[in-house]
């Protein structure tokens, strides 16, 4: 189900992402481990050309527990887009607070 989830997330426009959003929450909540086998796919969006892609997908992760996400998300605060670096900020704190001490 994860992959699926990723091939509709990397082409989807910005209104069909706020759906996958939905759907992506609701998962996480029964399990939040549920988006592990796509962590590479997922952090590898973090460099679309899209930039509201780029910073949904930041918003994405940071409701995750994939620590693998922090170093990107960290980079990502430099995004050259002041919206997606403040996103990626927000998220990276989400994320980190998430996990357990």
């Amino acid at each position: 189900a994860a992959s699926v989830f990723f091939d509709l997330w990397k082409v989807s426009t910005m209104s069909e992402r706020i759906n996958l959003m939905l759907v992506a929450e609701e998962a996480l909540e029964r399990d939040p481990t549920c988006f592990a086998p796509i962590a590479s796919d997922l952090i590898s969006l973090l460099g679309d050309k899209d930039v509201s892609r780029r910073g949904d997908t930041a918003d994405l992760l940071g409701r995750t527990t994939l620590v693998e996400a922090i170093a990107p998300l960290e980079a990502l605060r430099h995004d050259l887009n002041a919206d997606v670096a403040e996103i990626a900020g927000e998220a990276l704190e989400e994320l980190k607070a998430r996990l357990p001490s």
